[in-house]
């Protein structure tokens, strides 16, 4: 297998929802410029989607759905595409034993992907009544980023949070031959 083929490696759905999943590269003609030492800093391989709700009374979210999801990614970011292009699409889907009552994240986790037919479908009680409200997504998802879907008494309005959540510090492993 080439370098260029390895690159375009894919991971898929197993199960409902995407795994998650870290990638990284490192460079190895730099690094031999330090011996003995190698260092790769990881990223994320999927979206999160976190909830807000800024509805008047009382609203509860039963479920969330987001339709038309693809099931399978590249394993690194490629700088071409964010989707395979023979990526298959299904829906990706929560439905919550306790109705979500207040901002929560990490609702939701997708692949990167380009998607312009990716809509949210959100099942809730507002006020004492049963509602089903939808969006639409516009561009694509990107891995390792927030989106914030944020439900109102009547609308869903989606946004991306551009803050890209930090790393806490691990602790280190040394390798000896």
């Amino acid at each position: 297998m080439t370098e260029t083929e390895w690159q375009q490696r894919t991971v898929s759905v197993v199960g409902e929802r995407p795994q998650h999943f870290f990638s990284g590269r490192v460079n190895l003609e730099e690094a031999a410029a330090t011996p003995g030492q190698l260092s790769a800093t990881l990223t994320r391989g999927v979206a999160r989607f976190d909830l807000r709700i800024r509805a008047a009374g009382v609203a509860e979210v039963r479920s969330i759905t987001l339709t038309n999801a693809a099931r399978s990614a590249y394993l690194f970011p490629v700088s071409e595409s964010l989707s395979p292009a023979d990526v298959s699409l299904g829906d990706a889907s929560v439905r919550f034993d306790a109705p979500l009552t207040a901002d929560t994240p990490g609702v939701l986790y997708l692949f990167e992907q380009e998607n312009h037919n990716l809509e949210v479908r959100i099942e809730a009680r507002i006020d004492g009544r049963e509602k089903t409200l939808t969006g639409r997504f516009e561009g694509g998802v990107e891995r390792n980023r927030i989106y914030t879907l944020t439900l109102t008494k009547d609308t869903i309005d989606i946004q991306l949070d551009l803050s890209i959540d930090e790393w806490q510090p691990g602790s280190d492993t040394e390798l000896v031959p």
